[in-house]
């Protein structure tokens, strides 16, 4: 219930433009799960998976994302108050209301269906506030 900060550094080093790759936290299981990730491409997307459906709650593309390979992204979630507020680069892209945790499982995420991508993380920080 408390406010917070999640931050990472994602890096594309190669393979598909078109899935995503970021973070995930609240988790329980491959069920029930929260995904903020970005596409090499420029699109951002925030999802909620409760029961094994998702809801996409928030997806667009966004100029603030470096796009193609080879180039870090920073990407931020940070819960103040009754609202959880997303943050690449520096720059706020998108507010929502805050759903509570499913669990307490927090990690990196990449999607990439039939396709290859590789992807590198650092530089995670979790803060609570």
């Amino acid at each position: 219930s408390a406010d917070f900060k999640i931050i990472m550094s994602v890096n594309k080093i190669s393979g598909t433009d078109n899935y995503g790759f970021g973070m995930s936290w609240g988790s329980k299981d491959v069920k029930n799960y929260y995904i903020f990730v970005i596409t090499s491409s420029g699109y951002l997307i925030y999802e909620r998976t409760e029961n094994g459906k998702a809801e996409r709650v928030l997806a667009k593309p966004d100029e603030s994302i470096n796009k193609g390979s080879g180039l870090s992204n920073v990407l931020a979630l940070q819960k103040v108050g009754k609202h959880l507020e997303f943050y690449i680069n520096n720059k706020l892209v998108g507010k929502t209301s805050f759903s509570p945790f499913f669990g307490d499982y927090l990690g990196c995420i990449i999607h990439s269906g039939n396709d290859k991508i590789k992807v590198g993380f650092s530089d995670i920080y979790v803060y609570e506030k």
